[in-house]
């Protein structure tokens, strides 16, 4: 049997579920069991139909792919406390995209029914669940935004931006996409690998970002900033 002490920072910490009283968290571990995806798992649809995850470790990549070019866009890298999939829960309807694990990774899952009717019965967890769609919908938008009116070295920047812990001034490390080939930052920000390695190079050369043991580091993150705040949108 699966132990909540594990567990409940990842819980506790997630966007959609940390606003929630300690007895729902509780409620909502109890009614959930987990499950271990190895490296390259694909979460079929079947699967995203019937239930829905919460990932405790790991990353998921979320990523649309053109099967005529095999040209992929990964829409959103999931780490933990994230859930998915939204759209089934939502729609109960197939969701055509690749949800695949980057690394071994483990989930919480919850029968997607019994998730539907914690959300219709739970005011407070129906209170939060649609700012917590709100906010999926506008990184959509902004993303979206951003390929169509910024270039690939302001998109990086507020790819890089995105994944700081700016708080810690003394350790800017780059998180979630630090570990990431160029390839597949690449196929986040709609580019290919060539003008990414160029515009790190050029984000190094400027003394924005350096290379400590094979990790990126923000060396400067006022000029981080200055570099993408025309694509910024305010909080």
């Amino acid at each position: 049997m699966i132990q909540y002490d594990n567990y409940v920072s990842v819980i506790a910490n997630s966007p959609l579920f940390k606003d929630t009283s300690s007895e729902f968290k509780r409620m909502l571990f109890d009614s959930m069991e987990y499950k271990f995806l190895p490296k390259k798992t694909v979460i079929d649809e079947d699967d995203r139909l019937q239930w829905l995850h919460l990932v405790i470790g790991g990353r998921i990549k979320i990523s649309q792919i053109n099967l005529l070019t095999s040209k992929e866009y990964i829409v959103y890298l999931l780490n933990p406390g994230d859930v998915f999939d939204v759209l089934s829960f939502i729609d109960q309807k197939e969701h055509y995209a690749l949800f695949e694990a980057l690394e071994d990774t483990d989930v919480l899952r919850i029968d997607i029914v019994k998730a539907r009717e914690l959300l219709s019965v739970t005011p407070e967890f129906n209170k939060i669940f649609l700012p917590y769609l709100g906010r999926r919908m506008r990184f959509l938008e902004e993303n979206a935004s951003d390929l169509a009116l910024f270039d690939t070295v302001t998109r990086l920047s507020k790819l890089i931006l995105r994944n700081i812990d700016t708080e810690d001034a003394e350790n800017d490390e780059i998180e979630l996409i630090n570990n990431l080939s160029q390839e597949d930052i690449a196929k986040m920000l709609g580019s290919v690998r060539t003008v990414i390695s160029r515009n790190l190079q050029e984000l190094k050369k400027n003394q924005i970002l350096e290379t400590d043991k094979g990790k990126h580091k923000v060396k400067d993150l006022n000029a981080l900033i200055k570099q993408c705040e025309h694509a910024l949108i305010p909080e």
